[in-house]
């Protein structure tokens, strides 16, 4: 129904063609500046993720044949 609507619109000439080029174009940029975004911010987490596996926040003891070692960074 909405399209038979829009066809006949189109075909009266009253949406321009060239308005939902751009419209299809713009919500396409749109969605690509959003995916990028989305591609950075998950960068950035998975390189928190590896700092934070490399080098752990706080000093961690673990036992090793009866002494305990200190393993990890402070900072």
């Amino acid at each position: 129904m909405l399209l038979k609507i829009i066809k006949k619109l189109l075909i009266s000439g009253l949406i321009p063609i060239s308005r939902i080029c751009s419209t299809a174009f713009g919500g396409a940029h749109q969605a690509l500046i959003f995916t990028a975004s989305l591609a950075v911010a998950g960068f950035v987490s998975a390189v928190q993720a590896l700092h934070d596996g490399v080098f752990p926040h706080g000093v961690s003891t673990r036992k090793k044949g009866g002494t305990e070692i200190e393993t990890g960074w402070q900072h």
